[in-house]
């Protein structure tokens, strides 16, 4: 029987400005507390000198003495090329966005006593598949175990909407969602759910970050301050506009706020009401209906021929939101009770919809297979005659300097990067019973065993015609003479070995024979093929060895005319394996652990084993290295594949 823990489906949105969860059981769905001030936390991670992270509410308190080390709104930025710079380091937006994911499963997992058994991933329908792609890769990198659904967030939202608000097929919704930043979507009812129609649109210049940027503007002019480029990585601006977001808060249910402006020079008080607030924003909801007005007219109808627009989003909050939508579309507008946490869970929702419930297989006893019927005896001829064999000395054989053994079992151990959920070895079930099943919804493929089969029944042996018993006194006597030959060999060459000529024949066949199957191929993972060669950059590592506490690795690469550059241009990644394991294409991706690779940009590459980045490779047969851009994401391969460069064995 399940745990409790294991029975319940999350839901998670990592929103621009906030991430929030929520769980989803069989009695409905509900947020998880991660806060400390609310339910939801800051999509903010802070770099500690040390390297770990701080995500949430202590990431946003440290931020303000060091906006340096802090990174914020990079969900958005998920597919842009450009790093964002933490400490002086670089660091890609799907790195960071895996940190937060990774964060958050471990804290809810820990609130609830175990992982969860399915999880809906939200997202922003807008989005195309590029970025899906990447938002695919940040969870595998996550380590994500589970099923995983990628939830567009209006099909959350409209989700939970239609749990109180009873829907016909057909019936058609849009969603306005007015968070950190605008997006807009058209959803149509249908048997089974909600399918989005027409093209949704995102406006990342629309939404609460904007309206952020007009506030603290405002703020600073009254105060008689200058917000240029130098001095945004102030720590008191940091706090001024931390003051101007929670200003905005307090503004959707009251009518005034204070905002404390604490700069050298400049301390004192500016007050900011409702009104202030409104004439602010009211350009950009005016464009943000028109946004809305296209995405209808994408999905084919008329803004009167839309049912109800559903305002989700925590600047959907502010009264001039719904006034404006109502006024300009004059459809019936619903702002849900909390607009927040909504597509949470819905996602929740949707991931406990995927869960399959699966009753265990009757267990059938194993089929009883007869034995095999047992063979004639067959009659054993005494040899002739022996002659003294002819000791025939076999040549020794050729060994392959510098060649390898392959481990033909290589090829195995490919990943494809698809998502994949536990694999539960399958109870065996009745012979002829139908092993199909409903198709499951799941973006990621969780894979399901097939029935148990019975052991197959051996073939009957096959009985040699009678020609063979005629010639089996000599076919024997043959084998005999062989035998007696080989014995003969081996002996005479032993004792010359004895004498000290050779080596006795029977070791030095056997060793060589070693020898040679041990070194006939090099491994595929450390060639420099033809192929890797036509990517653009590559490199070939050519040799690795630890001696007296130092790793040196030498290489040769192809940098397309650019230098390395591990702080805005291509460089290495770095990493100890096997040459199978860790998958190329999830190493060298600060979304793992940095313990597991290391950057480089010069040649050779030299470490001592105190330096941290040795924790890279530390007892590892084999030391890799692939391309990597400046968000220290994996370069791409010609092929499409990450492909870059090889391993060699580490000399120690």
């Amino acid at each position: 029987m399940a745990t409790q823990s294991s029975a319940y489906a999350l839901g998670i949105d990592i929103g621009t400005a906030y991430t929030t969860v929520a769980v989803s059981r069989p009695g409905g769905a509900e947020v998880v507390t991660l806060g400390g001030r609310s339910s939801s936390i800051p999509s903010v991670l802070f770099l500690r000198p040390d390297g770990s992270f701080l995500t949430g509410e202590s990431a946003l308190r440290r931020g303000l003495g060091e906006p340096n080390r802090v990174a914020r709104e990079f969900a958005r930025r998920l597919g842009e090329t450009s790093p964002l710079l933490l400490g002086g380091a670089p660091y890609s937006a799907m790195a960071l966005t895996c940190r937060l994911l990774r964060s958050v499963l471990d804290a809810v997992g820990a609130l609830e006593g175990g992982p969860p058994a399915s999880i809906g991933v939200a997202h922003p329908a807008s989005w195309g598949p590029y970025q899906m792609d990447l938002l695919r890769q940040v969870v595998r990198l996550a380590d994500v175990e589970q099923p995983v659904r990628f939830v567009p967030a209006a099909q959350a939202v409209a989700t939970c909407y239609a749990r109180r608000v009873p829907l016909g097929p057909g019936a058609v919704l849009a969603v306005y969602d007015l968070g950190a930043v605008l997006e807009a979507a058209v959803l149509r009812r249908t048997a089974t759910g909600f399918e989005l129609i027409g093209g949704a649109e995102g406006a990342d210049r629309l939404g609460g970050t904007d309206f952020d940027a007009k506030i603290l503007a405002r703020v600073a002019e009254s105060a008689g301050v200058v917000l240029d480029q130098p001095n945004r990585n102030d720590p008191a601006i940091a706090r001024l506009r931390e003051e101007c977001v929670q200003a905005k808060e307090v503004l959707s249910a009251d009518t005034e706020a204070t905002i404390q402006v604490s700069l050298p020079g400049a301390g004192r008080q500016v007050r900011l009401g409702r009104a202030d607030l409104e004439e602010m924003v009211r350009p950009a909801l005016r464009e943000s209906i028109d946004v809305l007005r296209r995405t209808m007219l994408s999905a084919g109808y008329a803004p009167e021929a839309v049912g109800t627009v559903l305002l989700v989003g925590g600047s959907s909050r502010m009264p001039i939101v719904a006034e404006t939508v109502a006024a300009q579309l004059g459809r019936p507008v619903e702002v849900d009770a909390d607009p927040q946490h909504v597509v949470a869970l819905g996602a929740a929702l949707l991931a406990s919809a995927d869960t399959p419930v699966v009753a265990p297989a009757p267990v059938v006893p194993a089929p009883v297979v007869a034995p095999p019927p047992v063979m004639a005896p067959i009659p054993v001829v005494a040899p002739p005659p022996l002659v003294a064999p002819i000791p025939v000395v076999a040549p020794r054989p050729e060994v392959v300097p510098g060649a390898r053994f392959e481990d033909s079992t290589a090829e195995s151990g490919e990943r494809t990067g698809e998502i994949r959920g536990p694999v539960a070895t399958p109870a065996p079930r009745p012979v002829g019973t139908n092993t199909g099943g409903p198709s499951t919804r799941f973006t990621g493929s969780v894979p399901f065993g097939g029935p148990a089969q019975p052991h197959p029944v051996p073939p009957p042996p096959v009985q040699p015609p009678r020609t063979t018993r005629r010639r089996l006194p000599v076919i024997v006597a043959a084998a005999a003479v062989l035998v007696l030959a080989a014995t003969g060999t081996a002996w005479a060459l032993g004792r010359s070995g004895d004498r000290g000529g050779v080596p006795r024949a029977a070791g030095a066949v056997q060793s060589a024979s070693a020898s040679v199957a041990a070194k006939a191929v090099a491994a595929a993972d450390e060639l420099c093929t033809a192929e890797m060669k036509k990517s653009t950059r590559w490199v070939c590592l050519t040799k690795a060895t630890l001696h007296d506490n130092t790793l040196t690795i030498r290489y040769d690469a192809e940098w397309h005319g650019s230098r390395p550059d591990i702080q805005s241009g291509f460089h290495l990644h770095i990493y100890g394996g096997d040459g199978i394991h860790p998958d190329e294409s999830t190493m060298g991706s600060q979304a793992v652990r940095h313990s597991k690779y290391y950057f480089e940009d010069k040649e050779p590459s030299v470490r001592r084993t105190t330096d941290p980045d040795f924790q890279a490779v530390r007892d590892a047969t084999k030391v890799c290295a692939r391309i990597a851009d400046s968000g220290h994401g994996l370069a791409k391969a010609h092929d499409g594949s990450y492909h870059t460069g090889n391993c060699v064995p580490i000399q120690r």
